[in-house]
């Protein structure tokens, strides 16, 4: 029978509001992932852009998650035969589906509904490098992109149905609500964004610079040609596509990676 540590959940708050960072809340996590008897973790956030670009994903993992997966996975862009990502692009255009539902990989493995190629990526984590049970837990499913953990255990089937039969419930909620503290927080645009935000077009840089000369956005034909509204739309649609962020974290980012060094 499943059961929730209300205790648990109390002491990971307490300790996630005492750090100071992305990363302090991750090796807080961590630690509460092992307590819970799960092996390791990964968690990332991918927005919009990122997601409809089919592009990589950037991983936060444990010490002790296979790095040579997550290499592999990168190098090879294997999130093109992610199942949990396709099943995250599903929800963007059928949203009554049930996205909360953690991610078994292998009961989906043996369901026979995975593409071929879905099914080697969960092969080659098992037999390449260990991750013998998974389960992907998705914490967020919007408009702004899609975040999530991946939670890997070296117990075998019957004993991980155990495991997660007593833990589950609690890691998911140890999950959501490390991915709430964060969503928000500037160093975790920093850590996600970061890559897209140096490679913007060049209109959509040159708009920025302007915005940020703190010059007034309905002037912004005298100076550059640019209609104010071409200008207003393209920037609305750029903070979508980096995941909703406001006018105020764009700016930090733009600043954070020097933008107006870039040529």
């Amino acid at each position: 029978m499943s059961s929730f540590n209300h205790t648990l959940i109390g002491q990971f708050v307490e300790e996630l509001y005492s750090a100071n960072s992305l990363w302090e809340r991750f090796y807080i996590y961590q630690q509460y992932v092992n307590r819970l008897g799960f092996h390791s973790a990964s968690y990332t956030f991918i927005p919009s852009i990122q997601l409809d670009q089919s592009l990589p994903p950037i991983f936060l993992y444990t010490n002790e998650f296979p790095k040579g997966f997550l290499q592999q996975y990168t190098e090879q862009n294997l999130a093109r035969h992610d199942f949990t990502l396709r099943l995250a692009r599903d929800y963007k255009v059928a949203p009554s589906l049930n996205w909360r539902e953690p991610l078994d990989w292998r009961e989906h493995e043996v369901s026979g509904a995975l593409l071929p190629q879905e099914v080697a990526v969960i092969e080659l984590a098992r037999v390449d490098y260990g991750i013998i049970n998974a389960v992907s837990i998705p914490t967020m499913m919007s408009e702004a992109g899609v975040a999530g953990m991946s939670i890997i255990s070296h117990e075998n089937d019957c004993l991980f149905e155990k495991l997660k039969a007593k833990s589950l419930p609690t890691l998911l909620s140890c999950s959501q609500i490390f991915h709430d503290m964060n969503y928000a927080s500037s160093d975790l645009n920093y850590t996600f964004l970061m890559p897209f935000i140096q490679n913007l077009r060049p209109k959509e840089i040159q708009i920025l610079r302007y915005l940020a000369s703190g010059k007034n956005l309905k002037a912004i034909e005298d100076s550059t040609g640019i209609s104010y509204g071409y200008a207003s739309n393209l920037l609305n649609e750029l903070r979508a596509r980096l995941g909703g962020i406001s006018r105020d974290k764009l700016m930090y980012l733009i600043g954070a990676v020097k933008l107006f060094n870039l040529n």
